[in-house]
């Protein structure tokens, strides 16, 4: 069974991109992980606070485990960040009695890196431990004159700043070939198999991120997008918790004044349930894609919930040729699908 392709839409389509081009250099890209804490001073995990450029969280991970002789498992990060950057992020090393941490240095020597800080902690880094991402991303090659540009874009930021972003998951979850939420179908369908476990996951998990976009693109396409249904699992945007929207008039207000929004679905056997109106949206999906939640379930897929909507304060930087977008996002969040609204032209 082939999936649906369809178009992600734009939430400023009616206002014309800059056009231009990302990631021509490294330093067009620059993103810097938000910890969740700061590291402790004590304790047998050494923290490694470093600067990474043009090469991926993997490659760095595999080079500390050669340098300290270590099992990679021991060689722990809160997320992978992209390889055609400078990335600023944390990694953890479990040492052994007798090392000496100072080693780490030898990385400079090695790899393209900057090491920051070193500093002990008595519990490793666990994936997904981050509060978000700070992005810098300059746009070259633009369309127009920069001045008018600029303009352009302050109208953009404006517009996203009312209404907030769709939390959509950016083409690279979807691979080089854009298939592998395809390939996750056929293995959850029985069609294909993948031995190796890491990958079979992953591919299963980007056929979740496609529901998920999916999810999304027909609530925007049914008018949805800025109203809170009854049965959402909503969000507060301040702490983060969680609950089911009952007195909608009520939560709506909540949504227009951006204190709340509601989440979507990651389907899977721990996702909290929707109910009334908004458990009948996410039933449709499922319908439309042909796809059930106990087919889901039975492929061992957790679940779970995502945010809908996402709220990027983002400031504009003209540059002699270029514009560079600031901005943060929460974890799991994509900036192409921020800048995407700028450009017009991915």
């Amino acid at each position: 069974m082939e999936l649906f392709n369809f178009q992600l839409p734009l939430i400023t389509g009616d206002i014309t991109g800059t056009g231009g081009q990302i990631k021509e250099q490294p330093g067009d890209f620059v993103v810097e992980e938000i910890p969740v804490y700061e590291p402790e001073g004590q304790g047998a995990h050494l923290f490694i606070h470093l600067t990474k450029e043009g090469i991926t969280t993997r490659d760095v991970q595999k080079a500390l485990a050669r340098l300290f002789q270590i099992p990679r498992k021991d060689v722990n990060y809160a997320g992978i960040k992209d390889k055609h950057a400078v990335a600023t992020q944390y990694f953890s090393v479990w040492l052994q009695k007798g090392q000496d941490k100072n080693r780490v240095y030898q990385l400079e020597q090695d790899l393209p890196v900057t090491i920051h800080q070193l500093v002990f902690h008595p519990r490793k880094i666990k994936s997904g431990h981050l509060l978000g991402n700070a992005f810098s991303i300059r746009i070259r090659h633009i369309d127009m004159p920069i001045s008018e540009a600029a303009e352009r874009a302050e109208e953009i930021a404006g517009m996203i700043h009312q209404k907030g972003l769709p939390n959509f998951y950016g083409n690279q979850r979807f691979g080089l070939e854009g298939d592998n939420a395809q390939k996750g179908l056929e293995i959850i369908k029985g069609q294909r198999r993948e031995k190796n476990k890491w990958l079979r996951q992953f591919l299963m998990s980007s056929y979740q991120s496609y529901l998920f976009n999916y999810y999304l693109y027909r609530r925007i396409e049914e008018g949805l997008y800025e109203t809170i249904l009854k049965g959402d699992v909503a969000k507060k945007h301040a702490t983060g918790g969680i609950f089911v929207v009952e007195d909608q008039p009520a939560d709506q207000k909540r949504m227009t004044n951006q204190e709340i929004c509601y989440t979507g679905p990651m389907y899977g056997k721990k996702m909290t349930p929707a109910q009334w109106e908004s458990a009948a949206l996410e039933e449709k999906v499922l319908d439309e894609q042909h796809m059930d939640l106990q087919t889901l379930r039975e492929a061992r897929l957790t679940g779970t919930r995502r945010q809908g909507v996402l709220l990027p304060r983002i400031t504009i930087e003209p540059e002699q040729q270029s514009l560079r977008l600031n901005f943060t996002l929460p974890k799991g969040a994509f900036a192409t699908m921020v800048v995407r609204e700028f450009t017009k032209n991915f």
